[in-house]
């Protein structure tokens, strides 16, 4: 087999990859991850290939052979009959160093941002990607519907045959991360008898499936086959058996959203991680104990992502113990109106505890019932619940049915001060609405009476619009602040793919914004430069611009011009100010150039935009700002 290590020291890479096996390597950095997996023949790829598309970690992945390499797709689905034909992206020689190909992967490449461009050129061209969250979820969907055609005499079938999957799937992927067989042993003999007392063995441990003796009473050879289509020892249907648990955890809630026919767009996992960073850097003592409620729970990605972030900052330090993570687990706390939709939360908030401990660990805690108590309450009101956080966390827009401009959820956001520590923190997906509409304009005067806002993030642009509404991520404390900051992320390849957003960031004082009502609309919608050029044309020697007034005849005009020049009147009964940037501008500023390709200049601030507004017209909106040219 070539030697790993020469290879990645032509890279350089050989101080800081990651050895997962003797022939695996990963190479971590800003942008996400990279494999690297040294073969001595191709017989060695079909498992290789299995587990990283299991996995769902990366977009490619290095296949290095003697005196080749294969740039592979992590996102197709392995193929039995032509494993390394149908996973290969592009190829080329070892030996010869001076294609491009060979430098794509040297570390400066890597970290720039270069390879991960090239690389996506040549997966936009593939049309077979399937990742294994869509490939399970698919499959989980037929084979619940089948079931249910055989439960016909059942009430909700559907809904029980869901419930029977989704337990399942938990068992599988915790029996696969026990090194247990039971559960495939069982489906493999088709004993009905059995399937119910392991389902109940299950429940005695968790209290979260179905109730003891409480399995549908009409479970027959014919559904245990269905189920061991997907989670048996056979493969039927399927060209290579799926590795349960090398997938990620959040695959739990992936499956158990389209089991109930959510089809609304769910948070971005990017979101999720970005938000719950947020939270966690304004955090000084991470090491201390931190109890964090989710008041909207739903399936659990908020507190499922708040734990894995936090234990793996934790562990940059030192490693965790299982008691520990346990301790952490049990600090988490969640609201929800649905049983079932809490049953998803406790499955995978269980598998993210004991994600990384050994078969043997996991297998002791099955046999000895010591898995941790959780806090998932049903009721979304919360009645009963007396204790006060350190973190408060919730998705508003994915956590009710209810129309999104009742009172519901700016009422929703004014309660979360019973729940808050004094200096706790609240990170909360909620409307844009509520921060930029003018019907909003008490709810945001009672908001900064109750809370101290550290953060704003508008989301319209990296989150897709639930029921035609756009979200924001608000974060504030109970503790005194000097400014906010008020971020408008853009949306591209690498924020969609590893969860990086790039801020446009602007920053306003706590006072201000509590003064100013319209600074709300300038700042949450993301025109911090037209705030800056307000500001400019109030304070600076405006020679460059004239007041202007547009008179048209409207048998004369386009519907173009009309509209300008309505929108001018309109903006001038708002007490706004019209202006014409003069010819001098270019004469003073030559050349003229466009405004995103000139540096920010604090001593000239202002100039800049000059250039910008050369020969065009202005209006400036000082009530409740219009977006104009």
């Amino acid at each position: 087999m070539v030697s790993h290590m020469q290879v990645l020291k032509e890279w350089d890479l050989e101080q800081s990859v990651r050895r997962l096996r003797k022939n695996w390597f990963r190479y971590s950095y800003d942008l996400g991850d990279i494999d690297f997996v040294f073969l001595k023949d191709e017989s060695e790829f079909p498992e290789i290939h299995n587990e990283i598309w299991c996995e769902d970690k990366t977009e490619f992945f290095l296949a290095i052979f003697e005196n080749r390499i294969h740039i592979c797709d992590s996102k197709t689905r392995p193929d039995s009959k032509h494993p390394l034909e149908k996973a290969t992206i592009e190829t080329f020689e070892r030996n010869l160093k001076t294609q491009k190909y060979y430098h794509l992967f040297k570390r400066e490449r890597i970290e720039s941002g270069e390879c991960m461009k090239e690389i996506q050129t040549l997966l936009n061209r593939r049309r077979m990607r399937t990742a294994v969250t869509e490939d399970v979820t698919t499959n989980v969907i037929l084979c619940r519907d089948r079931i249910a055609a055989l439960l016909s005499d059942e009430k909700e079938s559907i809904e029980i045959a869901g419930r029977i999957i989704e337990v399942c799937l938990f068992i599988r992927i915790l029996e696969d991360k026990s090194g247990r067989n039971n559960l495939r042993n069982v489906l493999s003999r088709k004993n009905p008898d059995e399937f119910s007392e392991l389902i109940d063995s299950y429940s005695e441990i968790f209290h979260i499936t179905f109730k003891k003796g409480n399995m549908p009473g009409n479970i027959t050879h014919s559904i245990l086959d269905k189920l061991e289509c997907i989670f048996g020892e056979r493969s039927s249907g399927f060209r290579v058996p799926y590795k349960f648990g090398s997938m990620p955890i959040t695959l739990l809630i992936h499956v158990h959203r389209r089991l109930k026919g959510k089809e609304k767009n769910p948070t971005p996992e990017s979101v999720v991680h970005y938000i719950t960073n947020k939270i966690l850097n304004y955090i000084s003592d991470l090491d201390q104990e931190i109890t964090v409620l989710d008041f909207a729970c739903q399936s659990g990605i908020l507190l499922v992502t708040f734990l894995e972030t936090l234990m793996q900052k934790r562990e940059e330090h030192a490693k965790l113990t299982l008691e520990e993570k346990f301790n952490m687990v049990e600090n988490l706390y969640g609201l929800g109106e649905r049983s079932d939709d809490l049953r998803t939360a406790a499955f995978s908030l269980y598998l993210k505890a004991v994600e990384s401990e050994k078969p043997g660990t996991i297998n002791a805690l099955l046999t000895h019932k010591l898995f941790p108590r959780l806090h998932l309450v049903q009721g979304a009101s919360g009645h009963g619940l007396c204790q006060e956080f350190d973190v408060i966390v919730g998705d508003l827009l994915s956590c009710s049915e209810r129309k999104l401009y009742s009172d519901y959820h700016p009422s929703q956001l004014l309660c979360l001060k019973k729940w808050m520590k004094r200096g706790a923190l609240s990170g909360i997906i909620a409307p844009l609405s509520c921060f930029t509409h003018r019907s909003f304009k008490e709810f945001r005067k009672e908001f900064m009476e109750k809370y101290l806002l550290k953060s704003f993030t508008n989301l319209s642009r990296i989150m897709p619009h639930q029921d035609g509404e756009c979200a924001c991520a608000v974060i504030f404390s109970t503790n005194p602040l000097y400014g906010v900051e008020f971020c408008t992320p853009h949306e591209d390849y690498f924020s969609k793919k590893t969860g990086i957003i790039s801020d446009n960031k602007a920053e306003i004082s706590l006072t201000n914004l509590k003064e100013s009502d319209i600074l709300w609309h300038l700042y949450a919608r993301g025109y911090h430069n037209y705030r800056r050029l307000q500001e400019f044309i109030d304070t600076a020697n405006c020679q460059y611009l004239e007041d202007f007034v547009d008179v048209f005849d409207s048998d004369k005009v386009g519907e173009k011009e009309k509209e300008r020049a309505e929108l001018s009147t309109l903006s001038r009964e708002e007490a706004s100010r019209g202006y014409n940037a003069l010819s001098k501008v270019c004469e003073d500023h030559y050349p003229v150039m466009d405004l995103k390709d000139i540096p920010p200049d604090p001593e000239k601030e202002g100039q800049n935009y000059i250039h910008f507004l050369n020969g065009k017209k202005l209006i400036i909106a000082k009530d409740w700002p219009i977006k104009a040219s």
